[in-house]
């Protein structure tokens, strides 16, 4: 039987989900957490496995030449046959690089019974400071903490909670205090009345359902890195740097994103290294424009107010500031 883990007792528990597909990235997430954990630290995995392999659990295992850590795996095929909502989600719900995985996060607490209090990740990420200072927050009325997502404008107004929306790659969750009020529940409520309204699959059932039981994480802790810069990815020292949307740093048009190289330093570090293939294509054709001198941003540029409600335009060095139209976005 494995040991009760609660915020006290030295273990950080820390949550990921990946499929036979995205392991890769499981393990430079990983590599990054045991590289930059203090030396206090001891750190908990729970996978929640959507079809890893066995010779793939092998390599994640060999992870602990960075340092040691123990390692769960959670069976959610099984566990997910009893929760015939979830079969609401289809595609129409889910972004285009979001699978069904992904909702399994807001239902930590059920599949991990035996942890008080989790930290989730999403594996699109990269951690670069020990996790303990977030592990160790005092989380006071709220159930889940999260930062602002990047979009938390124009999803807040769809979602009829601007300003407030919330960004799910980054999670710390008091798993006890979400089983004693029945939280699955709620949440699976939440999804038969609203399944409408749904587009962005967890991150919106997780906005929506918990309501005023989310409460806020600071920025560090989710920096989330676009193909453009924002206040998120101009962070100067994040904790963690999240590459959100299509275009990740491992796919030809996410390779001079911000923090970009972050993630291939930690990939240098796992047993997936070797077998990676550099997408060449994309950064041979970014030299060659530069090099034709055809590249657009001397003479157009875009940038957005911290705030997020103007864009301010650069043409051939005029400058235009144009305030931003969230009505499209309001809930109907």
């Amino acid at each position: 039987m494995e040991q009760n883990i609660n915020p006290d007792n030295g273990v950080i528990a820390v949550c990921l989900a990946s499929d036979a597909a995205y392991v890769q990235h499981l393990a430079a997430a990983m590599a990054s957490i045991l590289k930059n954990k203090a030396p206090s630290d001891r750190i908990h995995f729970y996978i929640l496995d959507g079809g890893i392999p066995a010779v793939e659990k092998e390599r994640l295992a060999s992870l602990k030449d960075i340092a040691d850590f123990d390692i769960s795996y959670v069976d959610i095929a099984n566990w997910s046959k009893n929760v015939p909502e979830l079969s609401l989600l289809d595609k129409k719900h889910l972004s285009k690089h979001i699978s069904i995985t992904s909702c399994y996060r807001l239902f930590i607490h059920e599949l991990v019974p035996q942890v008080d209090r989790m930290i989730y990740l999403d594996c699109d990420l990269i951690v670069l400071q020990s996790l303990a200072e977030m592990y160790r927050k005092n989380m006071g009325k709220y159930l889940v903490l999260a930062v602002r997502d990047v979009a938390s404008q124009m999803c807040g107004f769809r979602m009829g909670i601007p300003r407030q929306y919330k960004n799910s790659g980054v999670l710390l969750l008091d798993t006890r205090r979400m089983r004693e009020q029945n939280m699955t529940a709620r949440i699976l409520q939440w999804i038969e009345k609203n399944i409408a309204q749904v587009q962005f699959g967890d991150q919106d059932i997780l906005n929506g359902a918990l309501g005023n039981d989310l409460g806020p994480l600071a920025d560090k802790w989710n920096v989330q890195a676009l193909r453009r810069k924002t206040r998120f990815s101009l962070q100067k020292q994040p904790a963690i740097v999240h590459f959100l949307g299509a275009h990740k740093p491992w796919k030809e048009t996410g390779v001079s994103r911000p923090h970009a190289e972050e993630y291939f330093r930690y990939l240098e570090m796992t047993p997936y290294s070797k077998s990676y293939r550099e997408p060449t294509l994309y950064a041979l054709r970014r030299h060659l424009k530069s090099a034709l001198l055809l590249s657009v941003s001397p003479f157009f540029s875009r940038t957005r107010s911290l705030r997020e409600t103007y864009n301010t335009y650069r043409i051939l060095g005029i400058r235009f500031r144009k305030k931003r139209d969230f009505s499209k976005f309001s809930r109907r």
